[in-house]
């Protein structure tokens, strides 16, 4: 409200902060920092002890050149000793990335993006899907493998997309409705609107997914695996959910 002078402060507040593209761009190089430093800092490290000539570059050249395996066989070692705060994890990051592919696929710039929206995304992804994932991919691989038979992989295609995709879709719109702070019946309504796109966008999709996830992908890298393809999963998705939000 306006002080004893009839000035309103809060409409000055806005000449005092930076444009809308210049906090979501400040806010995505800090991640992207952080991330970057997260996978790197060891190698910068090493490299640091080396002197500042040809034999830097050499050394810098084949790091580059072993990252991705080096980067697998540590993801592989923390998927197995902490497997689901690693898996919970790795959705979260996955369900953020994929809701703002989303959002640019939809013509948002950095002007527009909402990174609150791809916060919820996240967060949905880190509770709804990581852990029930790796509860859920156990035990497909401990009671539906059938002794390697071939037959196993069709089949569990076949329950995953069945009534577990309806559980991951439901849970997913609930928790983004939810994280919202929308009406709970709105969120119901939503829920069963966005059910039946959800499904059908699910076995046009996942099913070739899966001949590589339970033909191919060892039991702890499954999860990686999925949530590589839940970058693009998730850009359907939040597209079916987040419509308005």
């Amino acid at each position: 409200p306006p002080n004893s002078e009839g000035v309103d402060p809060a409409g000055w507040l806005p000449l005092f902060l930076p444009p809308p593209e210049a906090i979501n761009a400040a806010a995505l190089g800090a991640l992207l920092l952080a991330a970057s430093y997260g996978v790197l800092h060891n190698d910068v490290e090493i490299l640091s002890t080396i002197p500042a000539n040809s034999d830097r570059l050499h050394a810098a050249s084949a790091m580059l050149h072993h990252l991705p395996v080096e980067w697998l066989e540590w993801y592989d070692h923390e998927a197995l000793t902490f497997p689901l705060v690693t898996k919970a994890s790795t959705s979260g990051v996955c369900y953020i990335l994929g809701d703002l592919c989303a959002q640019a696929l939809s013509g948002r710039d950095l002007s527009t993006l909402r990174l609150d929206r791809a916060a919820r995304s996240g967060v949905a992804g880190f509770i709804g899907h990581g852990p029930i994932a790796h509860y859920w991919l156990e035990f497909l691989d401990n009671y539906m493998s059938f002794g390697g038979a071939w037959w196993a992989v069709p089949a569990k295609i076949v329950v995953d997309q069945g009534p577990m995709s309806i559980v991951y879709n439901t849970i997913y719109s609930l928790l983004i409705g939810t994280l919202a702070l929308r009406d709970p019946r709105e969120v119901l309504r939503d829920v069963r609107t966005a059910f039946v796109p959800g499904f059908m966008a699910s076995i046009k999709f996942w099913p070739a997914v899966h001949v590589v996830t339970f033909g191919l992908v060892p039991i702890e890298l499954q999860l990686l695996w999925i949530d590589i393809a839940e970058i693009v999963w998730v850009c359907i998705l939040s597209q079916v959910n987040n419509e308005g939000l």
